[in-house]
């Protein structure tokens, strides 16, 4: 059977709050993608009537093994596509920040930076869909957790700095010299990730 993009869409929103909530009702999936209700009523049962879904009495919405099958496709399909851009992301800014024209670092830092690169796309999308942090669960010990890795490198860093210590050395930035600036600076985007999501997750709540 044909299925449009919409609807894989739905079902890959219904797989991904059913991971991060455990029961998916026609209001979340309105929070999750931004779409009106009638539109989502109207959807939800396209999907029913189809054999994609089932809606319990209580209003909420299990996947079938049909939408199971091509939710769990798509999802797994975007997460493909989300890493291989990660990882092309890295080698762009390894080879940008090690050309000659804008060489202001050593290759060892250039490295470091494309990494915290990877590694921040990685975690904001992964707090983003509540996947393996358990953002839902737990989100002020995360949000803590992640400002204080922040706050602590930062504070070495002015500290270093405050000290005399240079940034640069030979004209370059090392790793040595701007290891905890460069840590403290990269989670600062992960934090407010996290402050986000957890805000959005205690209004759906609400």
């Amino acid at each position: 059977m044909v299925i449009h993009e919409s609807a894989e869409d739905y079902l890959e929103s219904i797989l991904v709050l059913r991971e991060r909530r455990g029961v998916v009702r026609s209001i979340d999936i309105v929070n999750e993608l931004g779409f009106s209700k009638p539109s989502v009523s109207i959807a939800m049962k396209k999907l029913r009537e189809n054999g994609y879904i089932s809606m319990d009495p209580d209003g909420s919405i299990t996947l079938n093994e049909s939408g199971l099958a091509i939710a769990s496709r798509i999802y797994d399909r975007h997460k493909t596509i989300t890493a291989f851009f990660t990882l092309l992301g890295y080698l762009a800014v390894v080879a940008l920040l090690d050309s000659a024209e804008v060489r202001w670092c050593d290759l060892y830092t250039a490295c470091f930076l494309g990494v915290l690169l990877a590694l921040n796309v990685f975690v904001i999308a992964a707090i983003r869909s509540d996947a393996y942090f358990g953002m839902h669960e737990r989100p002020v010990t995360l949000i803590v957790a992640f400002a204080f890795v922040a706050a602590l490198n930062l504070g070495v860093a002015i500290a270093r700095i405050a000290d005399g210590e240079p940034l640069l050395e030979n004209g370059l930035l090392t790793r040595e010299s701007s290891m905890n600036l460069i840590l403290g600076a990269g989670f600062v985007p992960v934090t407010a990730a996290s402050i986000v999501s957890a805000v959005r997750a205690r209004r759906e709540d609400a």
